[in-house]
C-alpha cells in the first residue's frame, strides 16, 4: 500500500547455549543450527555478522566454520562499532542491511 521495497528477508533464526567457560564458540553452534534449519551452507550466505564481546569470538567462528573473512563483520563488528547493551541485535541487523 505504501510502495515500500523490503531491504531483506529473514529466513530463519537460532540460538545456542553452552557451558559458560566455552562462550566464545557459542556462535558456531548457532550458525550450525541455522544451516540445518534452513538447508543452507556457508556458500549460500552473502554476509555474516557475528556478535563479538571479544575479537576472538569472531576469529574462532571463522576458523571453526571455514568462513571467508571478506564476508564476516565487514563493517567491523561490535569491537569496532560499539556494543550497545540491550540493543546488539538491532545494531547487527541495521549493519547488515546497510553493508
Amino acid at each position: 500500500e505504501k510502495g515500500y521495497t523490503p531491504l531483506a528477508r529473514i529466513v530463519g533464526h537460532s540460538s545456542n547455549a553452552i557451558e559458560p567457560e566455552n562462550f566464545t564458540v557459542a556462535p558456531v553452534g548457532a550458525i550450525e543450527k541455522l544451516f540445518a534449519q534452513t538447508g543452507w551452507s556457508k556458500e549460500d550466505v552473502d554476509l555474516f555478522e557475528i556478535n563479538e564481546a571479544f575479537a576472538m569470538v569472531t576469529m574462532l567462528g571463522m576458523s571453526k566454520l571455514g568462513l571467508d573473512p571478506a564476508k564476516v563483520n565487514v563493517k567491523g563488528g561490535a569491537c569496532a562499532l560499539g556494543h550497545p547493551i540491550g540493543a546488539s541485535g538491532a545494531r547487527i541487523i541495521v549493519t547488515l542491511l546497510h553493508a
